[in-house]
C-alpha cells in the first residue's frame, strides 16, 4: 500500500525505534509510489524488498533489510506485486525477529543510486507506436497490467491492449496489418502482435475473435 504522504516529527520519534517502512524495490532505486511498474517499464531483470527507518524524507532512511528477487520476462504489474507482497511479509518477520532481540544493522543509502518512481497516470499507459521501440511497449503493456492499463487509439475510439508480443515482422511505425488470423503493429523497430483487447462497450476479447467480426481497414491513430 502506498502511503504517498510524510509522517511527521511526533509520529516518527513515538516509536522507541522510530518508524519502519517497507518498500518494494531495492533501495536507493526506485523511491516513490510505483517501484514494481517502473522496474518492469525499464526491462529490469531483478528487483526487491526493502525495510527502511523512516525519515522527513521520501524513502531515503538508513535500510535495516533487503531481499533481492527475480523478475520473469512474461511477469505482469500485478503478477509481481503479488509475488512482493508475499516477499515482504516474510521480511517483515526476519525484522521484527532482529528488532526483538536488538540485532538491528542500519546501513546508509547510497545517495549516487538514487532513482526515482513517480506515481502514474491514465496517460502513461498510452502506446506511442510511432517513437517506441517493440521491447519498450512490451515491457509497458506487462508493467502497466493490471492498473493504470495500456491503450491506443482505433479510428479515434479507445482500444485497451491487454496483451502483446514482440515480432520481427517488419511494418511501418504505427501502421497496422492484418495477416492471417493475426494482428499487427509497427513499431520504432520491429513490430508487435496484439494478442488481447477490448474496445469500449465491450468485452475483453482474443485479436483472432476481433478480427472475426471487423470489418474495413484497421487504423491506428497516432
Amino acid at each position: 500500500l502506498a502511503f504517498a504522504q510524510f509522517l511527521g516529527d511526533s509520529v516518527l520519534n513515538l516509536p522507541e525505534l522510530g518508524c519502519f517502512n517497507i518498500h518494494t524495490s531495492l533501495l536507493p532505486k526506485y523511491r516513490g509510489a510505483a517501484p514494481i511498474q517502473y522496474a518492469l517499464l525499464n526491462g529490469d531483470k531483478s528487483t526487491g524488498v526493502s525495510i527502511q527507518k523512516m525519515v522527513k524524507k521520501m524513502d531515503a532512511g538508513d535500510l535495516v533489510h533487503s531481499h533481492p528477487v527475480d523478475i520473469s520476462d512474461e511477469e505482469t504489474g500485478g503478477q509481481l506485486y503479488t509475488r512482493l507482497k508475499l516477499q515482504a511479509a516474510l521480511s517483515c518477520s526476519d525484522f521484527i525477529e532482529k528488532a526483538s532481540s536488538h540485532n538491528l544493522e542500519y546501513q546508509p543509502q547510497n545517495e549516487e543510486g538514487v532513482s526515482f518512481a513517480p506515481t502514474l497516470k491514465k496517460e502513461d499507459g498510452y502506446l506511442d507506436f510511432k517513437n517506441s521501440t517493440s521491447s519498450k511497449i512490451y515491457n509497458q503493456v506487462r508493467a502497466l497490467k493490471p492498473w493504470p492499463g495500456t491503450y491506443c487509439y482505433l479510428q479515434d475510439q479507445v482500444m485497451k491492449v491487454l496483451e502483446v508480443k514482440i515480432c520481427e515482422e517488419s511494418i511501418n511505425p504505427s501502421e497496422a496489418q492484418v495477416r492471417g488470423k493475426s494482428l499487427f503493429i509497427g513499431t520504432k523497430d520491429s513490430s508487435i502482435e496484439i494478442i488481447k483487447l477490448q474496445l469500449p462497450g465491450k468485452k475483453a476479447v482474443m485479436a483472432q475473435d476481433f478480427l472475426n467480426g471487423h470489418k474495413g481497414e484497421i487504423i491506428i491513430n497516432p
